[in-house]
């Protein structure tokens, strides 16, 4: 499994891994592996791989959002122009996830005529999680191209389109939210994404697919610089590993484990100021 890092080639890894066999030959416990497994997760997969330790709460509860933590997207519309706010979800419970992409969609669709001026996507508290739900909260205002790609070290290439985002909903045993795919805004309006330094793992792949749409800018601070794709490996005794498998990256694009930088650089804060008057400006012409 640690073979499939993005990282796990060359003689770094070679001597990393001989090192940890030797240590490992000598354990007794599971516990006593943790550590041993915690570096090569990290050599192997980069800073966006990880190792956790069992919970009392189990595999499941450690990695996803809580009910407790779960935060919805929201939208409202402030002088002709709509305001998306779409935070960090890792929507492993079926029932949060409809609620995530359900409330977005509601939103957008509700609002729609009240948007004369254009779309500010805000996702500058986004730290990441899954970017299924996210791009299919934000559906109809997508394009039904290629939105953005995950290639892997032995160079294949997986496109990730709406169509694809269908499939993922109906193998998750979802069929009824993969039909609202087919939604879609009736009037193609500018669009601005707000970005920062908190940007990061799949609010950048989101990002990534946000910057594909005609008429599209972003605005902010260079992202967190999480661009990798990750597997989740859980482990027999609930403990699991976070392993970076491939990089997220625009269709055709380059694949960088780096921080993407917005068109507009602004100071933290002054974000949603600049690309309103963007639009507005994009109104007035």
């Amino acid at each position: 499994m640690l073979e499939q890092g993005i990282y796990a080639e060359g003689e770094q890894w070679q001597d990393v891994l001989s090192a940890a066999s030797r240590e490992a030959a000598n354990a007794a416990e599971p516990q006593d592996l943790y550590r041993i497994i915690s570096i090569l997760t990290r050599t192997a997969g980069g800073n966006h791989s990880r190792f956790e330790p069992p919970t009392e709460d189990g595999f499941i509860a450690a990695l996803g959002t809580s009910t407790s933590e779960f935060i919805a997207p929201t939208v409202r519309v402030e002088d002709g122009i709509g305001i998306i706010t779409i935070p960090a979800v890792t929507a492993l419970d079926q029932r949060l996830f409809s609620i995530y992409v359900h409330d977005a969609l509601a939103g957008i669709m509700s609002h729609q005529h009240e948007v004369t001026r254009g779309w500010i996507i805000d996702l500058t508290a986004n730290t990441g999680g899954g970017f299924a739900p996210m791009l299919l909260a934000l559906s109809p205002l997508l394009n039904a191209g290629d939105l953005l790609e995950v290639a892997y070290p032995d160079g294949k290439v997986d496109p990730v389109t709406k169509s694809s985002l269908r499939d993922y909903l109906v193998w998750n045993g979802d069929p009824y939210t993969s039909g609202l795919l087919d939604l879609h805004v009736e009037q193609a309006l500018p669009i601005t994404v707000l970005q920062s330094g908190f940007t990061a793992s799949a609010a950048e792949g989101t990002l990534f697919a946000l910057m594909t749409q005609p008429n599209t800018r972003s605005f902010g601070q260079p992202t967190g610089g999480f661009t990798t794709a990750n597997d989740v490996v859980p482990l027999p005794d609930e403990a699991f590993i976070v392993i970076s498998v491939g990089y997220m990256r625009p269709p055709h694009g380059l694949a960088l484990d780096a921080p993407i930088n917005p068109d507009v650089t602004t100071l933290r804060g002054d974000e949603m100021r600049k690309a309103t008057e963007w639009l507005r400006g994009k109104s007035a012409d």
